[in-house]
């Protein structure tokens, strides 16, 4: 069976390669209770061989369920997929669907792993969904805020504890004959 299970106590033996120093059962622990999700795929195939607790958790599938499917079954809407020979890192952008249709904005680092002359994948799964509606929130509000300072009449400036200027109006560098803006920056109007 081209699928048996290589799960992570394999795949330690083969990568520490002295068995005598360190017992398979500290590899196990380290990939069950990694906080990341973390699975190991056959690199040919693409099929999970392997899944960890946060995995389970962060997706929603059983062990059992992810064991039949494959780790291109995660992406929403065929994302690119993973080059360990590059860089190792899913492109920006990538996104994963868990059992329940959220879809989760991921960074994805695979490193490749020869276990028994068989090709396996490591991939770690981070959830970036906080931080990418975090940065998306925080583009519309400067977006919000360069439009009001580009386009109100009124004199709104900020500045720094030294009088210098952080951000300014159009009404404000208008008088001191500046045309852009970022030109006052770090500078006073004394």
């Amino acid at each position: 069976n081209s699928r048996s299970p290589v799960g992570p106590p394999a795949a330690a033996e083969a990568v520490r390669g002295d068995a005598s120093r360190w017992d398979v059962a500290v590899y196990r622990q380290v990939f069950e209770q990694s906080p990341h999700a973390t699975f190991v795929v056959d690199a040919s195939s693409q099929a999970l061989l392997a899944a960890n607790q946060a995995a389970v958790r962060q997706y929603g599938y059983s062990v059992e369920e992810f064991a039949a499917m494959r780790f291109s079954d995660l992406a929403a809407g065929g994302g690119a997929p993973v080059d360990p020979a590059g860089t190792g890192i899913q492109p920006e952008g990538a996104r994963h669907r868990t059992r329940d249709g959220v879809l989760l904005d991921v960074e994805v680092k695979v490193s490749s792993v020869r276990v028994s002359g068989r090709e396996v994948w490591v991939a770690a799964v981070h959830d970036v969904t906080e931080r990418k509606r975090s940065e998306r929130a925080l583009a519309e509000d400067r977006h919000m805020l360069d439009t009001l300072l580009n386009h109100c009449p009124d004199r709104i400036y900020f500045k720094d504890r030294e009088s210098r200027f952080l951000r300014c109006s159009q009404a404000v560098i208008a008088p001191l004959g500046i045309r852009d803006a970022s030109e006052a920056l770090g500078k006073t109007d004394f």
